[in-house]
C-alpha cells in the first residue's frame, strides 16, 4: 500500500514539474493518469477526493489545444517566402501611372512612353519613388526579423510574443504592400 501511495505521489509531483518547467501538458496528463491508475489500485475510499481532483486537472489539461509546431513554422517560412513577390503600394503606383485609356490623345500617350524613363516627382519623406525600392527591401527585412522572432516565439511556447509578432508582420504587410492585390489580401488573411 505504502509503496503504490509514494508511486502515485511522485507521478503527481512529476506531472507537475513538467508543466511547470516544460510546459508539456501530454505528458503531465500522462504522468496524472498514471497516479490515478495508482490510486485506483488501492481500492481505498478516503483516495476518492485525490482522484476527483486528478480527473479535473487531467480534463482541464486535455482541454488546452495542442499546437501543431511542425505546421506553424511551415506556414510562417511559406509566407516569408512569399514576401518577396508581394507588390508594394510603390509598385502599384507605378503600374498605374503607365496605363493610358484607350480614348486618350497623342500627347497622353507620349508622355506615357516617356514616363516609363523619365519621372519626376516631389519626394516627401519616405514615400517618394526614389526611396521606394528601400522601403521595400526595408520592409521585406522587417518581415523577416518578425517572422523569426514569431518562430523563436513559438519555439520557446511564448503564446503573447508569437502573436505580437505575428501583429507586427501584419502592420508591415499592410502598411509596406499593395493591400488591393489579391496576393497581399491572402496574405493578409493567413
Amino acid at each position: 500500500v505504502q509503496l503504490r501511495l509514494n508511486e502515485a505521489e511522485f507521478l503527481l509531483r512529476m506531472g507537475a514539474e513538467r508543466l511547470k518547467l516544460f510546459d508539456d501538458a501530454t505528458g503531465a496528463v500522462q504522468a496524472f493518469r498514471l497516479a490515478d491508475a495508482e490510486l485506483a489500485a488501492l481500492d481505498d475510499p478516503q483516495f476518492a477526493g485525490v482522484r476527483q481532483a486528478v480527473s479535473a486537472e487531467i480534463a482541464a489539461l486535455a482541454a488546452v489545444p495542442a499546437v501543431d509546431t511542425a505546421a506553424t513554422l511551415a506556414r510562417l517560412d511559406q509566407l516569408a517566402d512569399r514576401m518577396a513577390s508581394l507588390p508594394t503600394r510603390a509598385d502599384l503606383a507605378r503600374g498605374a501611372s503607365t496605363q493610358v485609356p484607350d480614348e486618350a490623345g497623342w500627347t497622353e500617350r507620349a508622355l506615357a512612353v516617356l514616363g516609363q524613363f523619365v519621372r519626376i516627382q516631389r519626394i516627401e519623406g519616405s514615400a517618394g519613388a526614389a526611396l521606394a525600392t528601400l522601403d521595400a527591401q526595408s520592409a521585406r527585412a522587417a518581415l523577416a526579423v518578425e517572422f523569426s522572432a514569431a518562430k523563436a516565439a513559438l519555439l520557446a511556447d511564448q503564446a503573447d510574443a508569437y502573436r505580437a509578432a505575428i501583429e507586427r508582420a501584419r502592420a508591415l504587410v499592410g502598411g509596406a504592400f499593395a493591400e488591393t492585390d489579391p496576393d497581399v489580401q491572402s496574405t493578409l488573411a493567413t
